[in-house]
C-alpha cells in the first residue's frame, strides 16, 4: 500500500511529427530547440526517439544527438545522407502527488 502511495503518474501526449530538412549535422543541430523539441531518428539500423524532457539530462544539442544516435545503435561520429529526423513537442500531464504518511 505504501509503495502505491509513492507512485506518480506522468503521461506525455506527442504532437504530429514534423520532418526536418537539413544540409548537414551542424545545420540539424542549429535547428533544434533544447527543452522543446522531441527528436526521432531513422537509420538503416532502426529508429530511436528522445522526448523533450531528455534535454534536462542532455542540455547541449550535440550531446542530445550523440546519445540519440547511440540509442539507435549508431556511433557518435556517424553521419549519412540517408539519416532522417523528425521533431515533435509533447504536452505532459502529471498526477498530483499524494500526501504520504511516513509512518
Amino acid at each position: 500500500e505504501k509503495d502505491l502511495d509513492a507512485l506518480r503518474l506522468e503521461v506525455s501526449i506527442v504532437s504530429p511529427l514534423a520532418s526536418i530538412s537539413f544540409e548537414n549535422e551542424t545545420d540539424l543541430l542549429e535547428q533544434l530547440t533544447p527543452g522543446t523539441d522531441g527528436l526521432l531518428i531513422a537509420a538503416d539500423t532502426g529508429r530511436a526517439t528522445f522526448l523533450p524532457s531528455v534535454w534536462e539530462m542532455l542540455p547541449e544539442p550535440r550531446q542530445f544527438l550523440t546519445a540519440l544516435k547511440a540509442k539507435c545503435g549508431l556511433p557518435a561520429d556517424y553521419w549519412s545522407e540517408r539519416l532522417e529526423f523528425w521533431r515533435y513537442e509533447t504536452t505532459t500531464y502529471e498526477e498530483q502527488a499524494r500526501d504520504v504518511d511516513p509512518t
